[in-house]
């Protein structure tokens, strides 16, 4: 056991049949240094210079008063009384804190002088413990910066990187003694957090576990450490300083420190969140590229059903008196129009579904039903405008030349057309619109030559529509994208600017893009192989 330091001695523990062990005893100088405060006296007092001064003892495992007993000074200095008197110090639960009040007489001018004392506790007693004498002015000890930064909890899973970091304390040639914290002013930015005193510790050696009296010999640098709490569950990075003092110096040392404090489950903690990150990334795509795929779908039944609300809005048209004649191909048009709506769609099972769930099972591929059912649905459009533009609007133009009975009978026999079963196709429609409108205009039935094929009817609008949702996905996501990498790359990082940051920042703005490739729409005729009337 080193006299250098405050010895800690404990009593062997005595069992007793039936009866719990004695708790042992410590006892510890709180502060091995006795600085000596000279007593005034008259100027022709020749009696020898006196001082006084207070030896403290730490007693931990009992309420007993200590007994404190000199030895012989191993200097001139002479200490009284022996044993001397004492005071104890007010406090809570804990270790008791004894005050012995010395006088010391013939102590030179600024000297340093050690001794040693016995404590006795009860009936233990401990060995002898050093101290020294002085009255010499008291300058503070140097302190040195410690490792930055400090790393809690380890870079990497698995480490075990202390909780405690050094610092060398340089005291001169009289010991420093009742080295403590001051202030903390360790602070995280985001989210806003500190470090306080409370949660840190003082420690004469790295494994303690808590505040403790730290003192250093004189003449001698020496480490202490300054540890976090355990029970500090913080994380992040705190910055600042702490200061550090020491018994009876009005100097303090103010300390830079930066602390990272992590643990190994905030990290797997935070994989889980990035494995999250991954499985949501994969649903968004899955769901933009669902629904895109459900719009290419619905695009030409809407485009189908859009025209056909065109053909109803010029049947609403006809004058009120001939309405009636017409009510039957309106009908057979409305009907024809639901069947397009996108409830009715999905009841047959011919579009996608918006959603993607892990739980739902694949849906049946209808993709070739559908192509036929819009094919059918396009020629029935095909019928049903002729009858509507080359029919009942050339009709209507000869309202005023011809008798009303005439007209009622001419748009009668153009709605009858619709309701047949299975419904003409639009050469023959158009074949036998003519032979109405002579009829009506009182010339003898002929025959035309055959008629001129039209043109194939394109889609050019929902060609538009598409790459319209997908430029709003790309800038969706490109924002999204751009406004995350400010924030994670180079707002939190106040160093940003080495070639790896500049390598991260290219690696996140190509990690998104390259996933919605995938999300750029192809033709809905590739998809379908549909022609739409434009």
């Amino acid at each position: 056991m080193s006299l250098a330091r405050a010895a800690v001695f404990s009593l062997a523990l005595v069992f007793l049949p039936g009866a719990a062990p004695a708790a042992p005893v410590s006892i510890q100088l709180d502060d091995p240094v006795v600085f000596i405060t000279p007593v005034p006296k008259a100027a022709n007092d020749t009696t020898p210079q006196k001082g006084t001064g207070e030896l403290v003892v730490r007693v931990e495992g009992s309420d007993q008063q200590p007994r404190a007993k000199f030895d012989q000074p191993l200097g001139t200095a002479q200490i009284k009384p022996d044993p001397p008197s004492w005071r104890e110090e007010a406090g809570g639960s804990g270790p008791r804190i004894w005050h012995f009040l010395l006088e010391v007489t013939d102590l030179p001018a600024n000297a340093l002088q050690k001794n040693t004392v016995n404590v006795t506790v009860g009936n233990f007693t401990s060995e002898k413990l050093p101290f020294w004498v002085t009255n010499r002015a008291v300058k503070g000890p140097q302190f040195s910066d410690p490792v930055k930064p400090w790393i809690v909890g380890g870079l990497l899973p698995g480490s075990a990187e202390p909780r405690c970091t050094s610092i060398l304390v340089s005291p001169g040639d009289i010991p420093a003694t009742g080295l403590k914290l001051l202030q903390s002013t360790l602070v995280r930015e985001s989210p806003r957090g500190m470090i306080s005193l409370q949660d840190l510790w003082l420690c004469q050696q790295p494994d303690c576990q808590g505040p403790e009296p730290v003192w250093v010999p004189a003449s001698r640098p020496e480490t202490v450490w300054v540890c976090l709490a355990e029970d500090f569950w913080g994380h992040g990075k705190f910055s600042g300083n702490v200061a550090l003092g020491a018994s009876r110096s009005a100097e303090a040392k103010t300390v830079p420190l930066e602390i990272q404090k992590s643990d190994l489950l905030t990290r797997i903690a935070g994989f889980i969140v990035i494995l999250f990150g991954v499985r949501l990334g994969w649903w968004l795509k899955a769901l933009a590229k669902s629904r895109l795929n459900r719009y290419q779908a619905l695009a030409p039944a809407l485009a189908l059903r859009d025209r056909f609300a065109t053909l109803l809005e010029r049947l609403d048209k006809v004058p009120n008196p001939f309405k009636a004649d017409v009510q039957q191909l309106w009908t057979a048009i409305h009907d024809l129009q639901s069947e397009l709506d996108e409830k009715n769609l999905d009841l047959k099972g011919y579009l996608p579904s918006a959603t993607i769930l892990p739980w739902k099972p694949t849906a049946i591929d209808t993709t070739a039903l559908y192509k036929a059912f819009l094919e059918e649905m396009s020629a029935k459009y095909s019928t049903m405008e002729a009858l509507v533009t080359e029919g009942v609007e050339e009709v209507l133009k000869r309202l005023g030349t011809r008798p009303p009975e005439a007209i009622t009978e001419a748009l009668k026999s153009l709605s009858a057309i619709a309701n047949h079963k299975p419904l003409p196709q639009r050469e023959a429609v158009r074949q036998e619109i003519p032979s109405i409108l002579r009829k009506l205009d009182g010339e003898a039935a002929k025959v035309e030559e055959a008629v001129v094929p039209e043109k194939p009817l394109t889609y050019k609008q929902v060609q538009f529509q598409i790459e319209k949702l997908s430029q709003t996905v790309w800038l969706a996501w490109g924002l999204l994208t751009a406004l995350t990498g400010l924030a994670t790359l180079i707002l939190t990082n106040p160093g940003f600017g080495t070639p790896l940051d500049f390598i991260f920042a290219l690696l996140w703005g190509v990690g998104i893009p390259s996933v919605l490739n995938q999300l750029t729409p192809s033709s809905v005729t590739t998809q379908l192989g549909v022609s739409i009337p434009a």
